[in-house]
């Protein structure tokens, strides 16, 4: 193993391979076994290479050694609406790490946005996506968050135009020191929206937004719309605004800019 442990947040486990299906498989694999009440959560599952890495909607996450795949896999006492915020806790934990991890991020933090609903983009292209899956052990309700960050490469035929930390010109971090950089601040958000909800969240994350009050379009499972990116709901839903002034609320679907 050519990268050191992650240093992890009092009471996280961490649950290490150097090659695994998915991160995220691993995490309903742990999760079966689970009993309420034996303490093991929150665990953090960080693999240096997945064969079978996965995005939204069922895509692959092409995973090459070097960049950094993991999954937290923690307790899910909220309803599915409520427990989508995270997200958007977790996006904002992915700007935090990186501009941690890579000064001159936190020199530049313009090339930093979030894109609806779970993306982190560089200079406009995504270098992080998240997925959250809910599933209930035999003993309780469980999330996981599933996290990748590019960080010395990248897909070249993706849906949305990709990059990594290294090809953006910038010096790439360990896998582990990101790991223990995004932990910490994922820790840190995740806290903050238990004790004070989705708001702060939301301002933070609209701060950051991709394309606000630009033109975007979101393609649906059946149709694809057009409008102005007109804000965030108070749940996190997309609100686009038609060109009838309508505003139509979207939970879920693949934003494209600049129609």
């Amino acid at each position: 193993m050519k990268d050191a442990l992650p240093i992890l947040p009092k009471g996280s486990r961490l649950v290490f391979f150097d090659e695994i299906d998915s991160t995220s498989e691993e995490a309903r694999r742990i999760g079966q076994k689970l009993k309420a009440g034996d303490g093991a959560l929150p665990i953090w599952i960080w693999a240096l290479r997945q064969s079978k890495g996965r995005g939204r909607r069922g895509r692959t996450w092409v995973s090459e050694t070097g960049n950094l795949f993991c999954t937290l896999l923690r307790a899910c006492d909220t309803p599915p609406l409520v427990s989508a915020q995270l997200s958007f806790v977790a996006a904002l934990a992915v700007i935090e790490a990186l501009q941690e991890s890579v000064p001159e991020l936190a020199a530049q933090p313009e090339r930093l946005e979030v894109k609806w609903p779970n993306d982190v983009l560089l200079d406009r292209r995504k270098v992080s996506g998240i997925l959250l899956e809910s599933f209930s052990s035999p003993s309780m309700p469980l999330l996981a968050i599933g996290i990748g960050i590019n960080l010395i490469s990248h897909p070249s035929c993706t849906l949305f135009p990709a990059t990594d930390i290294k090809t953006a010109g910038l010096r790439e971090p360990e896998p582990g020191s990101c790991l223990s950089a995004l932990a910490a601040s994922v820790e840190r958000w995740s806290q903050r929206w238990r004790q004070e909800g989705f708001a702060p969240i939301r301002r933070a994350w609209l701060v950051r937004a991709a394309g606000l009050h630009g033109r975007l379009s979101v393609a649906l499972p059946h149709e694809t719309l057009e409008g102005t990116f007109a804000d965030l709901s108070e749940n996190g839903e997309l609100l686009l605004e038609g060109e009838d002034g309508q505003q139509r609320v979207i939970a879920a679907g693949e934003v494209f800019f600049g129609v």
